[in-house]
């Protein structure tokens, strides 16, 4: 399994992660009001899938909410995992990589 900010292995591209978390505050507005952003979600792991559903790696968000991968090009399901204190899990993301991905997943934080 490779961690967040371990290197990419020779001949590989990268997948990359935002994980966050919404609403802030009990009034939505758009633009969102300040400091009712999304915020980001540290500590949340997301598990990498061949085909197969086979795990290939693991990693766990920073406190930025970030994480990256070096995967070979090919077939992946990137599932995230449920977060304690967070409603809901994002649905896993079923992709064909074969150049450098970033994908979003947003939690619910339950605030209405």
């Amino acid at each position: 399994m490779i961690a967040c900010g371990s290197p990419e292995p020779a001949g590989s591209v990268s997948l990359a992660a935002i994980v966050q978390a919404g609403p802030t505050c009990p009034v939505l507005s758009d633009p969102p009001q300040p400091g009712c952003e999304d915020r980001p979600v540290e500590g949340a792991t997301i598990l990498v899938l061949d085909t197969q559903r086979r795990p290939v790696a693991e990693v766990t968000t920073d406190s930025e909410g970030k994480a990256t991968v070096g995967l070979e090009p090919g077939g992946y399901i990137v599932t995230p995992q449920p977060v304690d204190g967070l409603l809901g899990t994002p649905d896993p993301v079923e992709l064909n990589l074969q150049g450098h991905r970033l994908i979003v997943f947003s939690y619910d934080t339950g605030i209405r």
